[in-house]
């Protein structure tokens, strides 16, 4: 099966993105400081999607610093486009590009961040990072997050989610992708020639009570389209997911993320 990315954005996809970026600062600004999110820096974002963390780092990087978001998809550009001009930056670039041939120039970043990119990307992985790497400064960093897709937890516990979330952990994995990924990404630095600097992991905790839902949600077409479920099957667990809802209580959603900062020697 030709490797691709499972999920479609939405609404309730986009708002996911946004949250993703709050939690994200708020967990790791430490780290990206280290890795030279700071004023001044020239950064790029590959595979940026929509925008939501890109829009986060061109403010950490003023006053003076320009950032660059790399992304393949038109759709996804689109919205980028859409959200970085409601947020006023002026100092970020969008891109087409591919993460394995961004077409940016070598040697000429401070940072360069890529975020849940490899964990779609497992038979490109190496090809990957052989060129990321090619684009930061003798002084430069590369910032890497994925996350365990086996290490979600949800509470209470729903057997028909359950049941949609491995249909799509299936599809990842008949791709090629590694969903155990996220706390491998330092070891997968060093093997591509950078010195580890930082390594971190922290989880998030999503509310779904709030109208989020897990991501495999937005695996909808994909998992159909490869023949591990069937439209009727997303009606069963689309009213499974209302009823799961109707239970009073909190209802949470607790989430793996890994990252790294690595250098050149």
């Amino acid at each position: 099966m030709e490797n691709q990315y499972t999920l479609k954005l939405c609404e309730g996809e986009l708002e996911r993105y946004k949250h993703m970026a709050g939690t994200a600062k708020e967990g790791e600004l430490d780290s990206w400081r280290k890795a030279g999110i700071l004023p001044g820096a020239r950064a790029a974002d590959i595979g940026c999607g929509p925008g939501a963390i890109l829009v986060e780092l061109a403010r950490l990087i003023e006053p003076g610093g320009s950032i660059v978001g790399v992304e393949p998809d038109t759709e996804a550009r689109s919205i980028a486009a859409e959200i970085i001009s409601k947020s006023g930056q002026t100092n970020i670039e969008l891109i087409s590009g591919d993460a394995e041939s961004t077409r940016l120039v070598p040697s000429s970043f401070d940072v360069v961040m890529i975020r849940h990119v490899l964990l779609h990307n497992g038979p490109r992985t190496k090809a990957i990072l052989k060129h990321v790497k090619s684009l930061i400064k003798s002084t430069g960093h590369l910032y890497l997050c994925e996350t365990d897709l086996t290490g979600y937890r949800q509470i209470p516990f729903d057997n028909a989610q359950e049941n949609l979330w491995n249909r799509w952990l299936e599809l990842l994995t008949i791709q090629g992708n590694d969903i155990q990924i996220g706390p491998k990404i330092g070891h997968l630095m060093v093997e591509a020639g950078l010195e580890l600097v930082e390594r971190g992991a922290r989880f998030s905790i999503v509310d779904l009570n709030s109208g989020f839902r897990p991501t495999a949600w937005a695996a909808k077409m994909a998992i159909i389209d490869a023949g591990l479920a069937g439209e009727e099957d997303f009606e069963k667990w689309e009213d499974a997911y209302q009823k799961y809802l109707d239970i009073p209580g909190e209802k949470l959603l607790f989430v793996p993320h890994f990252w790294a900062v690595g250098s050149l020697p």
